[in-house]
């Protein structure tokens, strides 16, 4: 379970989000009913980054559907979180699409233990 920097996360990272670690031993079917099911694997608070936005998403040249995406920053320890999750962020579902992770060199330069921003762009 991912642990909340309290010295970062509450004085611009207001959204709390749950996450899941996606169980390649089991059959998810709806996503909505997996969340419901399933106790999360942790939350941590976050920020968006970028606006929600929508963007074509073809299939295999012959179908084209609509794709939200959207990028959140958290300061806390979120390891966990790959590509494949489930985010809910903003009372909504969110598949991760991909995940960045940079120290900060401020607290990092002196600790042992190294304190990560981490960039999670999301889409639906």
């Amino acid at each position: 379970m991912g642990n909340i920097d309290i010295y970062h996360s509450r004085r611009t990272n207001y959204e709390e989000c749950y996450y899941w670690v996606r169980d390649e031993r089991s059959s998810v079917g709806d996503l909505n009913q997996w969340i419901l099911k399933n106790k999360s694997n942790g939350s941590f608070y976050a920020k968006e980054t970028n606006a929600i936005y929508n963007q074509a998403n073809p299939q295999a040249n012959v179908i084209m559907l609509d794709k939200n995406v959207i990028a959140i920053e958290t300061d806390d320890d979120v390891d966990e979180i790959e590509r494949g999750c489930i985010v809910l962020y903003n009372g909504k579902p969110w598949m991760v699409d991909n995940v960045q992770r940079y120290t900060h060199r401020k607290e990092s330069e002196f600790d042992i233990e190294k304190h990560y921003k981490t960039v999670i762009n999301l889409r639906r």
